[in-house]
């Protein structure tokens, strides 16, 4: 499924809007919540139409990089990071276009990274007009892979 007429685009990028604004939603009293929108928001953002759509308006590419960034806490932070993994790097949406442009290339080999720059535009923007996000943000991500990695070399050291 993706949004292919008009009207389906906008519905698209009304449900794109909620679904993250939920997510990042501090006020949401189901714990499993934020984890649900984010996955639904990744599974919406795994096809190429609907990345396009959600591309074309700017503000919305700025909105969704700071609720995904507000969401990413200790519990959430593999669901942002998955869901982030889906709007800026080229995995789905983007390997299209970059295999059309090394086919015209005459390149043989599909396993160039691409981006998407409007994506990689809202998170600079994100980035660098909210420097408390930014550093909430940050934060968060390297607790969450200092916890991670503190669990394995237990779990390690278990084994031993």
């Amino acid at each position: 499924y993706y949004a292919s007429s008009p009207e389906l685009s906008a519905l698209l990028v009304q449900i794109v809007d909620v679904v993250s604004s939920i997510a990042g939603d501090p006020r949401m009293l189901n714990p499993d919540l934020p984890g649900e929108t984010l996955s639904c928001l990744t599974e919406l953002l795994s096809v190429a139409g609907n990345v396009r759509v959600v591309e074309k308006n700017a503000e919305l590419c700025v909105q969704l990089v700071g609720h995904i960034m507000k969401a990413c806490d200790q519990q959430l932070w593999l669901h942002c990071v998955d869901c982030f993994s889906r709007i800026i790097v080229g995995s789905g949406f983007a390997f299209q276009a970059c295999r059309s442009c090394l086919a015209d290339l005459s390149v043989g080999s599909y396993s160039v990274e691409c981006y998407s720059e409007p994506m990689m535009d809202a998170f600079l923007a994100v980035t660098m007009s909210d420097t408390a996000l930014t550093q909430s943000f940050v934060n968060r991500i390297f607790n969450a892979v200092s916890w991670s990695v503190t669990e394995f070399d237990q779990i390690l050291e278990n084994i031993r």
